[in-house]
């Protein structure tokens, strides 16, 4: 799996942590300099992301942000002092330094491969949280820091189902068709846009890279998901005209369209039509030898790129899966 970059530690500025009761704050240098000066430990910082004052919210936030970098018992201790909740609720904050801070955290927290950290953000509803962040905010910064965390928790198998359910449509409309260029309805004076490849799209496509790859119900309701597929067909589009195809993002897109056309053949009515009789084997070696090429990565075997461009053909022509349909048992890469 792929998680997503972490952020960038930030200590935030302790001074203002002191900026209580109306007097003017010393400064930083001159508290260094006092011997009873000291850092604050992790049940203050934790303790502090419930004050009253906003500023003080948001430098707790930025603190534990910095402390959690690359530090799995820093995280680990985070989770059982329940921290973690708290930063959750911070997400619905209406300040933008506040919830921006707190997305920092959860990222650096959801970064690695401790998943207990990754349950403990699922368990207290952090994943709509992120979503309804995601649906509120133009904020370029914080939608980065939303999507790396959720590109960070859709490495964890049993939460891959729960991003398809709360956020697939919300990733789709909000991230990949805008910053795809594709348009559902474009003027017949408007000349087509051309893939945008920012941080968002790539933590997106990440993200959705990773879901896709969970089984049948998870390809048919990308597949499904309205805008999807013709967006990240018209970004692939845009990367070949352009000669722009070197970048995680179209990497992140083609893996997508290959795990949905993983068992396509019988898992989209209609999809026989397309198949090319001569890749219809009987049982016996032949046998073990597709069953390889279908296990083969996102970029391996003629198999996968047959079944791609079998997919493409049934998009083209708006083919739409059926839940009844026999699905494959195997998962796509």
């Amino acid at each position: 799996m792929y998680p997503a970059p972490l952020a960038q530690p930030e200590r935030g500025s302790l001074a203002s942590l002191d900026r209580m009761g109306g007097r003017r704050s010393p400064s930083i240098d001159s508290i260094r300099k006092d011997p009873r000066w000291r850092d604050p430990d992790l049940p203050e910082v934790i303790a502090m992301l419930g004050h009253p004052i906003d500023p003080v919210k948001s430098n707790a936030a930025a603190y534990l942000q910095h402390l959690c970098y690359e530090n799995d018992k820093i995280k680990k201790d985070v989770r059982q002092l329940k921290g973690i909740p708290v930063l959750v609720g911070l997400l619905d904050h209406p300040k933008a330094e506040v919830h921006r801070k707190a997305c920092g955290a959860l990222r650096n927290i959801s970064y690695g491969k401790d998943h207990d950290n990754k349950v403990a953000i699922k368990s207290c509803d952090g994943i709509p949280a992120l979503i309804r962040l995601l649906r509120k905010t133009n904020d370029m910064e914080v939608r980065e820091l939303i999507t790396g965390t959720l590109w960070n928790l859709s490495s964890y198998e049993p939460l891959k189902m729960v991003i398809i359910n709360h956020g697939l449509q919300t990733m789709t409309n909000e991230v990949i068709i805008p910053h795809s260029g594709w348009e559902h309805e474009p003027n017949e004076d408007s000349k087509p846009r051309d893939a945008e490849w920012t941080t968002v799209f790539k933590n997106t496509s990440g993200c959705l890279r990773n879901v896709s790859s969970d089984g049948a119900e998870a390809r048919r309701r990308l597949r499904e998901c309205e805008g999807l597929v013709d967006a990240l067909l018209h970004a692939l589009q845009s990367a070949v005209g352009k000669k722009d195809m070197d970048n995680k993002s179209v990497e992140n897109c083609v893996c997508i369209m290959r795990n949905l056309s993983y068992h396509v053949h019988k898992e989209v009515p209609g999809a026989e039509k397309f198949q090319d009789p001569s890749t219809l084997q009987g049982p016996g070696s032949a046998g073990t030898q597709r069953k390889k090429k279908d296990d083969a990565g996102c970029f391996g075997g003629k198999k996968a790129k047959a079944l791609l461009s079998t997919f493409i053909s049934l998009s083209l022509d708006h083919q739409q899966p059926d839940a009844s349909s026999p699905a494959g048992s195997r998962r796509a890469v």
